[in-house]
């Protein structure tokens, strides 16, 4: 059987790799990027979502990595409320956090980093 490339260690590839990795099919993650530069923004993840981690990751570990949401309040950049919304099931998290813990069941031999995955040019036949 051939290999299977996922391109991009982000929570995606990550996430495909887990399920590559449950299901004991091969695979190679390349990310252009050091581990360090994935880091970025919180995420919103609502009940759905949890369902889907959780079938990855355990889900005490997931809770640990960061708190449900009772309420959404939007700001103005002057500071003026423009909206406000309660939250049933929605957990909030780091993308550091959920990155380390999408990497946790992925073998890191098979995670090569700062190795982009360069596209390749085939020659027309004549």
């Amino acid at each position: 059987m051939n290999k299977i490339a996922v391109v991009g260690a982000g929570i995606s590839g990550l996430s495909m790799a887990n399920y590559l990795e449950k299901h004991k099919i091969d695979y190679h993650i390349y990310e252009r990027r050091k581990k360090e530069d994935l880091a970025g923004h919180g995420f919103l993840i609502p009940e759905e979502g949890i369902e889907y981690l959780t079938q990855i990751i355990d889900r005490s570990q997931l809770f640990e990595h960061g708190r449900f949401l009772k309420k959404y309040i939007q700001y103005s950049h002057t500071g003026n409320k423009l909206a406000e919304k309660d939250l049933h099931n929605v957990f909030a998290t780091s993308r550091h956090s959920l990155i380390n813990l999408l990497t946790q069941n992925i073998p890191m031999k098979k995670l090569l980093m700062k190795k982009p995955l360069l596209p390749v040019i085939q020659k027309k036949e004549n």
